[in-house]
């Protein structure tokens, strides 16, 4: 079975399996469809990993976004950013598992399954800023632990970060 949503004017595809949701795809259409509502998807199928990943990643708030370094940190892989991306990138709920508020340490947006036009049009409707082809800073969420790639920001850029929680695995 399958249902039209609609998220921030984009069309969204939901499907389901004996009331259990098993994709989510945004269609690149715009859409006046019923608003999104609130879904918890199954991740039985997925490794730990994947799993803490994409429950980090449901925690960052609609006009936030983190990194894909500090999301494996929040999974308890410090150094694993590349793995935290690749679950992002085989993320099979888009929207409900907000992969596009997930971007690159340098603050550059980085890929999307449905483009970069769209996972930056997604980031501006949710309210996160950009300066030229980056998120400015003071949209990004950071974990508890100091990224060392941010040691060279002033004390007021440092305040304007708010904690992501560490998943409990």
């Amino acid at each position: 079975m399958q249902k039209i949503f609609s998220y921030l004017g984009f069309e969204v595809l939901i499907r389901f399996s004996e009331d259990r949701l098993v994709r989510v795809e945004l269609t690149g259409r715009k859409s006046n469809a019923i608003e999104l509502p609130s879904f918890k998807p199954d991740l039985s199928t997925f490794s730990h990993f994947d799993r803490i990943v994409m429950k980090a990643a449901m925690k960052i708030p609609m006009g936030r976004v983190t990194t894909y370094m500090a999301l494996a940190d929040a999974a308890g892989r410090q150094k694993a950013a590349r793995a935290a991306g690749s679950v992002m990138a085989k993320n099979p709920f888009a929207i409900v598992v907000p992969c596009h508020r997930v971007i690159r340490s340098d603050l550059s947006q980085g890929g999307y399954f449905y483009g970069t036009e769209i996972k930056r049009s997604l980031l501006e409707a949710e309210g996160v800023k950009f300066k030229g082809d980056k998120v400015e800073k003071e949209f990004v969420m950071t974990c508890e632990w100091e990224n060392p790639r941010l040691q060279s920001w002033d004390e007021n850029e440092q305040k304007r970060f708010v904690s992501l929680k560490k998943i409990k695995q």
